[in-house]
């Protein structure tokens, strides 16, 4: 059966997002360039926050760094579980999986998900999919994923107040480092709301339009529901499990809730500040989080740096090799 997706009738975004791929020409030289750039801006990151000095300080183990790269990758597989999930195609796993990988790259480069959604679409329309269908597919997909986020959150948060030690986050964060980190705090938000103000009113109407439609879509295919939901819980466990063996290399205190309520507000501050990766929220937010539960300031600088790395700028390494790899299959 069809799946309906609210606004599919209107496929003027889906032809701008078509006739943008359409532009899109890659080439072994195009590609050596973009690939040489990602290696160069990740070497950059790395070099100008120190991290190899505040690893080496912290002593932060490295077999528990080796597992947590590996582990980040968790998200990616949530990512295509989802996808397939929301689809009524039976779809290539191992491709989905190189798309959402791909898509790192995408995720770095443009602002809110618009290359992701560019590189979505023509994929799932390469495996049967109307344009109409890959709309409806990719919207339950992100609404979905939106919705168990939006729970799972609130729930964290309940056990997580227990862990919160507002004495040791004031203690171990020093005066002029809160000045910054509320400094990039209010700047992101500012923005945000310049931005977001002036269309909110139309953003949230048709937000709960199109939930209402995917509600109903999940209650009359409980499966496709339940495939969504499993696929957000694993990439939550995955950004959790970096955090966590992170904060095990260099510190013993582990609280769970509090680090999932962490990667969940640090994943949002990452879609919602209007800049690619929303590049500086995230990091303060990982950093005050670990603060509040306990863990040292030098620890929680170095964790931040390390989480970031594994989850945002490491993964477009290979996600420009899977991209490479998808177009040379004719799949975007």
């Amino acid at each position: 059966m069809t799946t309906s997706a609210p606004g599919s009738a209107s496929t003027t975004p889906h032809r701008s997002f078509k006739s943008a791929i359409a532009k899109v020409r890659v080439t072994p030289v195009s590609f050596g360039i973009s690939f040489a750039t990602l290696i160069i801006l990740t070497l950059l990151v790395v070099h100008f926050t120190h991290y190899q000095q505040l690893v080496e300080a912290n002593r932060l183990t490295w077999w528990l760094i080796v597992i947590a790269a590996a582990a980040g990758y968790l998200q990616y597989l949530g990512y295509a579980i989802s996808l397939t999930g929301a689809t009524d195609k039976r779809m290539s796993f191992p491709r989905t999986f190189e798309l959402e990988v791909a898509e790192s790259t995408t995720t770095m480069l443009t602002p809110e998900s618009m290359g992701n959604i560019a590189m979505t679409m023509p994929f799932l329309e390469k495996q049967g999919l109307a344009g109409p269908e890959a709309a409806a597919a990719t919207g339950l997909s992100s609404m979905g994923t939106t919705l168990v986020a939006a729970v799972v959150l609130p729930v964290a948060a309940i056990f997580a107040v227990s862990s919160l030690n507002v004495a040791a986050l004031k203690k171990d964060v020093p005066t002029g480092q809160w000045e910054i980190l509320a400094g990039i705090l209010a700047v992101a938000v500012i923005v945000t709301l310049l931005v977001k103000i002036p269309k909110l009113r139309s953003i949230v109407a048709s937000w709960l339009k199109k939930g209402a439609d995917y509600a109903r879509t999940v209650a009359e295919h409980p499966a496709k529901g339940a495939l969504i939901g499993l696929g957000e819980l694993v990439t939550i466990f995955g950004n959790v499990a970096v955090l966590t063996l992170l904060v095990l290399g260099v510190s013993q205190h582990i609280h769970l809730a509090a680090f999932t309520v962490i990667v969940l507000l640090a994943g949002t501050a990452s879609n919602i500040v209007p800049v690619p990766g929303g590049l500086g929220a995230p990091e303060a937010i990982l950093i005050a989080g670990l603060s509040s539960v306990g863990v040292g300031h030098s620890e929680s600088l170095v964790i931040a740096l390390s989480y970031r790395l594994f989850t945002y700028w490491l993964p477009t390494i290979p996600g420009a090799l899977c991209f490479y790899d998808l177009h040379r299959r004719d799949l975007v």
